[in-house]
């Protein structure tokens, strides 16, 4: 158990040292002498538990999506919440997670580019993040809480409005040094939902 633990702990080691010279560097230019030297280790011991620096990108999408996903299938056990609420819940938790970690996102917001990383092709938008929007919406249309609509193509423009509030926050956190941004998109993201989706005669918490 505590070889397991052990490992975990290095693994995340490198991760963190990754996305850090990742995003400072960029994905082709940061190689595994940066990450092992940011990381205070070997460039050896990276390849013990990583193939290549492609494998720690996949790794560090993996780590990411199986955060939203836990967070998602919990929400979705809640039967009483409203899916409004749900939906804010997500971008409570996702924008929480980026101010936590901005070099984080800087990377996510490169790979959405350039897609580098394969766990990133097959569980980015369209079966990621997008999907889960598309679920709680779908859910919302059955239970008559939310206007009969296309789920997938709202899904995409709450997403589309969440990667315009990530960019924005990067930009201003790296031109000016800080950025309010996210104090408000939850509010205004979240208005927009209440008037755009809900069916009329919903309550409005």
């Amino acid at each position: 158990m505590a070889r397991i633990r052990d490992e975990y702990t290095k693994k995340e080691q490198i991760r963190e040292a990754a996305i850090s010279v990742i995003a400072k560097d960029g994905f082709h230019t940061a190689s595994t002498d940066k990450i092992a030297a940011k990381a205070g280790i070997s460039v050896g011991t990276i390849y013990n538990y990583f193939k290549n620096k492609s494998d720690i990108l996949d790794y560090i999408f993996q780590v990411e999506y199986e955060k939203r996903a836990a967070f998602f299938k919990n929400l979705q056990e809640q039967k009483d919440t409203h899916p409004t609420e749900k939906i804010t819940a997500i971008l409570n938790m996702h924008f929480k997670r980026v101010s936590e970690n901005p070099d984080l996102i800087k990377v996510v917001l490169e790979e959405m580019r350039f897609s580098q990383s394969a766990y990133f092709k097959q569980y980015g938008r369209k079966n990621g993040f997008q999907k889960f929007l598309a679920e709680i919406i779908q859910d919302g249309i059955k239970q008559g809480k939310i206007r009969k609509c296309n789920p997938e193509i709202v899904a995409l423009t709450l997403f589309g409005f969440i990667e315009a509030m990530m960019k924005q926050y990067i930009y201003q956190l790296t031109e000016e040094g800080s950025s309010d941004v996210f104090a408000h998109a939850v509010e205004e993201i979240n208005a927009l939902i209440w008037q755009g989706l809900v069916v009329e005669g919903e309550p409005n918490d």
